[in-house]
């Protein structure tokens, strides 16, 4: 006899969340690299597809508009389905001199299921050397108000100047705001002794706000500086029902 077996969805179906992390600053002497390597939802297996895009915004479009496509395209191409996004220092110094400010750049996932999200990143080119700088788990996280908050920051110095890696250390300088003006609870300062690591502890931080982290490292031997922007979304916690007198 024949049988007949429909497999279904689960009624929860697992979906992606996308997580880029690199520099918002790219100068042309060390290329442009961003990582999604940190995105979730593949359920253990392999994202089937990363489909990135790219736009610039250039301050002599008509001008520019020949370069832009050339190396974008190309770059965009030969990196589908890869989990980085990469332009080499030659790639950025010719987007640069043809009048580029900015590159938005967006990646799409799809997992086994056939799920699909994504996300956005901007990125400033500059001439000068600013220190690499990019927080990890990308520029949009979220906390719950019961547990404690951490955030870190990678940042070194450029390599540009031929600096050995020893003397590439830079300061940060975190900045931790309320992004709705009713909440009065700003201010607050890091429990962290590393300086890459922003602490709070539990209960800091309000259910349903958002707040942003501003983080500045600064390159002293050259005076030079980067800034990232994080924003933190506090979400509510599930509710648990507690019965007295109950077991296990």
């Amino acid at each position: 006899s024949n049988y007949t077996i429909t497999i279904e969805l689960p009624s929860k179906i697992l979906s992606p969340k996308v997580v880029l992390e690199g520099s918002s600053v790219a100068n042309a002497c060390e290329g442009l690299a961003i990582d999604s390597s940190a995105s979730t939802g593949s359920g253990g297996r392999e994202f089937i597809d990363y489909a990135w895009n790219v736009s610039a915004v250039a301050i002599n479009a008509s001008a520019a508009r020949k370069v832009i496509a050339t190396i974008l395209s190309d770059a965009v191409q030969r990196q589908q389905g890869a989990y980085q996004f990469l332009l080499s220092s030659d790639e950025v110094t010719a987007l640069y001199a043809s009048s580029v400010e900015k590159l938005h750049v967006q990646l799409q996932i799809t997992n086994f299921l056939g799920r699909t999200a994504s996300a956005d990143f901007t990125v400033t080119l500059s001439a000068e050397t600013p220190p690499f700088l990019e927080v990890i788990g990308g520029l949009q996280q979220t906390a719950r108000r019961p547990d404690p908050l951490s955030i870190r920051a990678n940042a070194v110095a450029t390599s540009c100047d031929g600096r050995p890696a020893i003397s590439r250390g830079v300061e940060l300088d975190w900045i931790f705001l309320a992004r709705d003006e009713s909440i009065t609870n700003v201010g607050l300062s890091s429990t962290s002794s590393d300086p890459r690591l922003f602490q709070l502890p539990a209960y800091s931080l309000i259910a349903g706000a958002s707040y942003l982290l501003e983080v500045t490292a600064i390159d002293k031997a050259i005076n030079q500086t980067s800034q990232a922007s994080c924003e933190v979304i506090v979400e509510h916690s599930s509710i648990v029902a507690v019965l007295n007198g109950g077991s296990d």
